[in-house]
């Protein structure tokens, strides 16, 4: 996969006159070298968020995300309820109902409609506390994080069986 094919989709009007931010994780597909190189030749901004973060901080994961999934559930399993008692009706399609790509395009295209409308949005930026910035969020979930490790590190695992006070007998 050519990485600049994937970014240039991405960044199609950013030049000098028009320099643009793109806000990603600290993934290593985001931070290689070709993809950095890539980048500053074309003035785009790369806003890195902290690692093992993305939970708690992007916004389509907090706020967007889980409306659509929840919804296009909903309305793919009414489709099929519908389509299969309308196959009930008409013995030649049974005993095989099945959603088609068409039916999957307009059950998503309502719900991402709703899921990704502009106050859900601005909703999931407050949520993570980006708009209005509240620099609290990141200290935190660090704060989060090193209470995790402090309570791994006082749990001591014991692995294997000591042998020491074994003797071989001959």
């Amino acid at each position: 996969v050519n990485k600049e094919k994937l970014w240039e989709g991405a960044v199609v009007h950013a030049s000098k006159e028009n320099q643009i931010v793109v806000i990603c994780d600290c993934h290593g597909t985001h931070l290689d070298l070709e993809v950095l190189d890539f980048c500053r030749d074309n003035s785009i901004h790369l806003v890195l968020g902290p690692p093992h973060t993305s939970h708690a901080t992007q916004v389509e994961d907090v706020a967007d995300f889980s409306v659509f999934k929840t919804n296009l559930s909903i309305n793919n399993e009414n489709l099929l309820t519908a389509k299969a008692l309308a196959a009930v009706q008409d013995k030649y399609k049974l005993p095989y109902v099945k959603l088609d790509n068409v039916d999957l395009m307009d059950c998503a295209l309502v719900q991402w409609e709703c899921a990704f409308d502009r106050s859900r949005c601005l909703g999931g930026w407050a949520k993570v506390g980006l708009s209005p910035f509240n620099s609290h969020l990141f200290w935190e979930l660090k704060e989060k994080e090193l209470l995790a490790k402090e309570t791994v590190d006082k749990c001591e695992v014991k692995v294997g069986l000591d042998f020491s006070s074994f003797t071989l007998k001959q």
